[in-house]
């Protein structure tokens, strides 16, 4: 009984030690277009500008990276914390989204949330 004991463990060790022993692989089944090289710079030292303390740096480098490729959700991302940053609460929640995103409304206490157009009722 003991034999049969330690084969059984012996056996799932080393079935299980084989799969240790592939490589991780990548996912497959990611559906996200990259950005170009020269957004995701742009992007970077917008970022970078933002962690430095220089919001006006990191807008224009933002608006850069926007136009080198609007598809860019990073670039849109860096450019409203740049705009919080300055004080300009209102253009970042409004124009620091991509063009065509979905508007979304939440109720709070009855009143109507809209999250671009501010208080609506």
């Amino acid at each position: 009984m003991r034999f049969k004991t330690l084969v059984v463990v012996l056996g799932l060790c080393v079935a299980s030690g084989s799969a240790w022993a592939d490589p991780p692989a990548a996912p497959t089944n990611i559906k996200a277009e990259p950005s170009t090289p020269r957004s995701a710079k742009l992007t970077s030292e917008s970022a970078s500008a933002e962690i430095a303390g220089d919001p006006q740096a990191a807008l224009k480098l933002a608006d850069k990276a926007i136009a080198a490729d609007p598809r860019n959700p990073w670039s849109y991302y860096d450019r409203g914390a740049a705009l919080a940053r300055l004080g300009m609460t209102d253009d970042s929640s409004r124009r620091s989204r991509p063009p065509n995103s979905a508007t979304r409304s939440r109720t709070c206490g009855g009143v109507r949330w809209r999250s671009t157009d501010g208080l609506t009722r």
